[in-house]
């Protein structure tokens, strides 16, 4: 890996509250496309530090392969990564239905098959977890 992309992982491991998302984020961008370049690799380690790059403008959408490629990574690093900290809201700040909502959409908004299919058993375990929760 590049001096630039292993800078700027240290600098969000450093810096970031929600570093090991980002950084799974990256993962899954190489997971996903294993020639992924640099840039795209670097976007997905910082799409939600700066949303100020072009690269990363409609990263939460998608568009083009690479921007669709950022949001597919984003997904399943969320499905792996954020479930027990949005569980943990229930019932204070959320409710069961609006986390359920939320682990749902980040699975569908997900357009690559092969980002789908390794996303699958993040959600699945994901709602395993939440229907455990009592309201």
């Amino acid at each position: 890996m590049s001096k630039l992309y292993q800078d700027t992982k240290r600098w969000v491991e450093e810096n970031c509250f929600n570093a090991k998302h980002l950084v799974r984020s990256a993962y899954w961008v190489k997971k996903l496309e294993p020639k992924a370049n640099k840039a795209v690799l670097i976007a997905a380690l910082t799409h939600d530090v700066d949303r100020g790059l072009s690269r990363l403008e409609n990263h939460e959408f998608g568009g083009t392969y690479e921007q669709d490629l950022v949001r597919d990574a984003d997904s399943i690093s969320f499905l792996e990564v954020a479930p027990p900290a949005f569980i943990k809201f229930i019932p204070q700040k959320r409710t069961k239905d609006e986390v359920r909502i939320k682990f749902k959409f980040m699975y569908e908004r997900i357009t690559l098959p092969k980002a789908k299919k390794l996303a699958k058993s993040f959600l699945k375990k994901a709602m395993a977890e939440l229907e455990k929760v009592k309201e």
